[in-house]
């Protein structure tokens, strides 16, 4: 095939016009796609291999609508609410899964890793879906090959597959941005991307506010070099942002972290910038939650291993001394896991989803990962992802969510990954000479340090309330109970209670659809 231009969607083509949709399997990236071949009458709908990119349809055999958000679709079939979807979402903090449900009852999202064909010969229809990929599968064949291996192994092979990564999503012919936190997964993909590219930074936080991650992404950027914007929004603000971040999302958004996500791509849409590079799967792939660690203790104790247990004693009391100030959440988190928090919602929702957080003792703890990737925490945050990079017209590429690096990381021993009290060791291991110290071995997980109790007391909370006033005509069926919205949804509750932000984002959003 010869190519006039330098777009996907010309290559897209070439590969199909030269080995059909099985060259679907060939494509490294992100992507999600509708493609007619008149010739045979076939309509094909292709979503990537870990639904980075959305893509949502509605079939029957009379016709077919699709579109890569769910709302378009909703406005011609009716925008009725989904309400198990909303409930999994506030009450196991997981809305996107490895179904087809999105946000509207009449709307269904394609699988990732899957190709829909629908014949166009005869008067009505056909719908078929086949998987194209199977991560499982892969795993599974790679982990012989790596049960003995050491990190030296491991870093020969992973170190040169990052830069790859990284290096496969520098090809633009724009300038590139990399989104910029103070924690190991993105500060990684800066360091890999600085080398190979002139790239800017964007960050929230505020450098000479030493209560943000602003003062140790400065750190980052003068040992690699690159610029840094930084956003750090009044809180008066935040009111505006809170509804515009609402409407990008059109779905219920966990937690105000999401806010400051969305402030990040609209500062680098801002400055002229269209793509950004972000850290996003770092954690799931190379086990970066604390939940890995309770479950390989878990395990220690279900057989019983006393001498681990006590070699794991001193870097267990470093996790809970560096936690101290989270230790609540993490505790409701933990019970969560174990299937003992009662569904504690405002909202009349569907009987209880299944909890689909916990692992079994004994279990291989890689297939908990491989959950994570496509269950109970990926699917959710790459939907919050896109719709924040998309509603300001910025394209998000993860070098983290390279199927190579995602099989690797699964793949690998867990020793690899769980390593003297550290999640994701390879990754630490292998950046530690191109990153300061204090994130390379920090045993504190950095995410968008929200300062949520300063938005609150300074107009959020009033936003909130007063769109929930609002809305509370048409909201009644929804709500078990009458609700005071003063005292249910005050500020101290807002703050304190993650659970009462997502409802309160949750009802907001199910008024819209009304």
């Amino acid at each position: 095939t010869r190519f006039r231009g330098m777009s996907d969607t010309e290559v897209l083509l070439g590969a199909y016009a030269t080995w059909g949709i099985d060259s679907i399997a060939r494509f490294n990236g992100m992507f999600a796609f509708a493609l007619v071949d008149r010739t045979r009458r076939k309509l094909f709908l292709v979503r990537d291999r870990f639904g980075v990119k959305p893509l949502c349809y509605r079939w029957t055999p009379a016709e077919l609508a699709f579109a890569s958000t769910a709302r378009p679709i909703a406005d011609l079939v009716g925008r009725e609410p989904n309400l198990a979807y909303l409930a999994a979402g506030l009450i196991h903090g997981m809305f996107e899964d490895d179904t087809e449900a999105t946000q509207y009852a009449r709307v269904s999202a394609v699988l990732p890793g899957h190709i829909y064909e629908v014949s166009l010969l005869e008067d009505r229809l056909t719908l078929e879906k086949r998987r194209f990929y199977d991560l499982a599968a892969r795993v599974e064949a790679q982990r012989p090959r790596w049960q003995a291996a050491g990190p030296g192994e491991a870093t020969a092979e992973l170190g040169p597959l990052l830069d790859d990564a990284v290096r496969l999503r520098l090809r633009a012919d724009v300038p590139v941005g990399v989104s910029l936190s103070g924690g190991l997964d993105s500060t990684t993909v800066a360091a890999l991307a600085a080398p190979q590219a002139t790239v800017a930074g964007f960050s929230y936080g505020d450098p000479n506010d030493p209560t943000s991650e602003a003062p140790l992404v400065e750190a980052v950027s003068r040992r690699l070099g690159i610029q840094v914007h930084y956003v750090w929004p009044s809180a008066r603000e935040m009111d505006q942002i809170f509804h515009d971040c609402l409407a990008a999302q059109d779905a219920p958004f966990l937690s105000p972290s999401v806010m400051a996500q969305f402030l990040v791509f609209r500062q680098a849409h801002s400055q002229g910038l269209k793509v950004l590079l972000g850290g996003q799967g770092g954690d799931e792939v190379f086990m970066g939650y604390r939940k890995y660690q309770a479950f390989q203790l878990r395990d220690l104790v279900h057989r019983r291993a006393v001498l681990p247990l006590l070699g794991r004693a001193p870097e267990l009391l470093g996790i809970v001394w560096t936690e101290r100030a989270r230790w609540r959440s993490l505790r409701r988190r933990g019970l969560q896991y174990l299937g003992r928090t009662p569904a504690t919602t405002m909202l009349k929702l569907p009987a209880e989803p299944a909890n689909r957080l916990g692992h079994p003792a004994g279990a291989e703890l890689w297939r908990r990962q491989l959950v994570d990737v496509s269950v109970t925490s990926l699917p959710t945050l790459l939907r919050f992802e896109d719709r924040c990079s998309m509603g300001n017209s910025i394209e998000s590429r993860l070098p983290f969510m390279d199927y190579r690096v995602v099989e690797l990381g699964l793949a690998i021993p867990d020793a690899l990954k769980l390593r003297d009290g550290y999640g994701k060791w390879i990754v630490r291991h292998i950046m530690a000479d191109r990153l300061p110290a204090q994130v390379a071995w920090t045993r504190s997980k950095r995410g968008f340090d929200v300062v949520l109790g300063r938005w609150l007391a300074d107009g959020l909370g009033r936003t909130i309330r007063s769109a929930l006033t609002t809305a509370m005509p048409r909201l009644s069926d929804y709500f078990a109970h009458p609700v005071r919205i003063e005292e249910s949804f005050s500020d101290r509750c807002l703050h304190q209670d993650p659970g009462v932000f997502a409802e309160a984002v949750t009802a907001i959003w199910l008024a819209g659809t009304r």
